[in-house]
């Protein structure tokens, strides 16, 4: 609620309230490693227990950039990513999940310690993950005497608050994570499959009300303020790799799958794009089909108590480990594009879009995303 501006407000919702929602409701399945089991010890630490719902979270979006790299050699200590292609790959001793068959291999045998553990988050950058996201300067501090760095050589100080047995466990559980990916992760929690749960609408509602009352807000803002609330900042969604997981829709003028929501004649017989979208849905346009019977946030009034301010803390952790897995994403799909697609690649995307762009009668049909095959392995 405090965000300045339209590309801070995004940040805030889809980094630290709407991020989160998926992860911790929809959840995961068929954990091989469970916080309870391994992280026992410390059950009624509630910053242990902070820590590892943190990480957890991370974990479930985390793998799905590292288990895409099937068949890859990450070193001797992670190994090679091997991920099942068919049901015919699984047996009944044998879990139908990707794994790293070499780390699972010294727990079994007894050789999984601490230096292991922390070779497998190096070659998996999971180590970086968390050093980033307690600060870029504290990683890279060759000071010792100063108490914040947080290098490989230091690794007593990779979180803040918890003492060298703590972190230790912590590091541990987060190199097991690593080797073994959850068998089934659930609807909620994934994109395609969250809108079947009815919290997932009252959640992009209550979005939708703090950007009203945002927008609202910026009434009485100098007109550069209004400017960053009321305008589609395209170079800054773009230079910001956090957002550039799909730039064919990153455009102020992107066509979006999006048509005939309410009366507005500039986009009659069209599909919208994000500037289109942004003028329909400012909270003084009339045309709006629904209204918000108040706006009011009695529950954020108030002064911040010594525990919000422990949360704040695990928030901006969380916040900037969900930030670096973002990146990652990023950088692989921008690899992607600045490779080309294959004929069979451009074909599939062709068709996906074809079905989400299904009413070919709007004048801007042909603005849909279309790809050619340009790169041939």
């Amino acid at each position: 609620m405090s965000s300045k501006d339209l590309r801070k407000f995004w940040a805030n919702v889809e980094l630290r309230y709407h991020g989160d929602q998926h992860g911790l409701i929809g959840g995961v399945r068929g954990c091989k490693f469970e916080v309870g089991t391994e992280l026992s010890e410390f059950a009624h630490n509630t910053t242990v227990m902070r820590y590892a719902e943190d990480i957890v979270l991370f974990m479930s979006i985390w793998g799905r950039t590292l288990f895409a790299y099937d068949d890859m050699d990450l070193g001797d200590y992670a190994g090679t990513v091997v991920c099942p292609h068919s049901t015919d790959d699984c047996v009944d001793d044998t879990d139908c999940t990707c794994s790293l068959p070499t780390v699972l291999e010294a727990i079994d045998n007894g050789s999984f310690d601490l230096d292991y553990a922390i070779n497998v988050l190096t070659e998996t950058s999971l180590y970086s993950d968390i050093a980033s996201a307690r600060g870029w300067a504290a990683m890279f501090d060759v000071a010792d005497d100063d108490g914040d760095d947080i290098s490989i050589d230091n690794w007593q100080n990779a979180f803040v608050d918890l003492d060298t047995k703590q972190t230790e466990a912590l590091l541990l559980y987060t190199a097991k994570q690593a080797a073994y990916h959850p068998r089934s992760i659930m609807a909620y929690a994934l994109s395609l499959g969250s809108v079947n749960d009815p919290i997932f609408w009252g959640a992009h509602n209550s979005w939708e009300r703090m950007w009203h009352w945002k927008r609202i807000e910026s009434v009485t803002a100098t007109d550069h303020e209004k400017t960053w609330w009321n305008s589609w900042n395209e170079s800054d969604v773009l230079a910001d790799s956090n957002a550039a997981t799909c730039t064919w829709s990153s455009g102020a003028e992107s066509t979006l799958p999006f048509y005939d929501l309410m009366k507005d004649e500039s986009t009659e017989n069209k599909y919208y794009t994000n500037k289109d979208m942004l003028r329909m849905f400012h909270p003084d346009n009339k045309a709006l089909p629904h209204i918000y019977d108040s706006l009011e946030y009695n529950h954020c009034t108030g002064d911040l108590s010594d525990n919000d301010d422990v949360d704040v803390q695990h928030a901006d952790f969380r916040t900037n480990l969900m930030s670096s897995v973002r990146k990652k994403m990023a950088q692989r799909y921008g690899a992607k594009v600045e490779r080309g697609y294959t004929d069979h690649e451009a074909t599939q995307l062709n068709s996906y879009y074809e079905s989400l762009f299904h009413m070919k009668t709007l004048d801007n049909y042909e603005d849909r995303p279309i790809y050619e095959g340009t790169y041939s392995p």
